[in-house]
């Protein structure tokens, strides 16, 4: 008997992959993570707090706020969602905070790193193209198409 796989909605999608990536154990955890939000074979179109970037740059930025991570946590605060196709394509945003608590100690106490961020999505369904990533045992067709962000970042000592 086959099964019907359900793929995530839009909103699914986002919140997962950004709990991956701010949760990431180490620096493998995080190369899967991110190359599960956004593949290297995927064109997309990156604007983060008003400035164009490329993949690779975006990913520099994000994996800085996670660098030598001892733990993290996510916390959303707001999610939307406006499918276009059979609910996995279409625009998605929420808003969060990670707490990232640093390897790092600073006068004997970790180092924490608060992001404040709202981020938007549009997704496409990708069926017809090589399928990347799992998200809860499911490949996922899912194709970030374009990015939008703002984040601010905060440390407290």
């Amino acid at each position: 008997m086959a099964a019907n796989i359900v793929e995530p909605t839009p909103e699914q999608f986002l919140q997962g992959n950004i709990k991956a990536l701010y949760t990431a154990a180490d620096s493998k955890a995080f190369e899967a993570a991110f190359d599960t939000f956004l593949p290297e074979d995927g064109h997309v179109t990156i604007t983060l707090n008003g400035q164009s970037m490329s993949r690779a740059q975006y990913k520099k930025v994000i994996a800085g706020e996670t660098f030598d991570e001892a733990k993290g946590t996510v916390a959303f605060t707001g999610a939307l969602q406006t499918p276009a196709k059979a609910d996995i394509a279409g625009t998605a945003a929420v808003s969060f905070t990670a707490n990232i608590t640093k390897k790092l100690l600073v006068e004997g106490k970790p180092s924490v790193t608060v992001v404040t961020s709202c981020l938007i999505v549009v997704l496409e369904d990708h069926k017809s193209k090589s399928a990347h990533g799992v998200h809860g045992g499911v490949t996922n067709h899912q194709r970030i198409v374009s990015l939008t962000q703002l984040l601010v970042e905060q440390n407290n000592q």
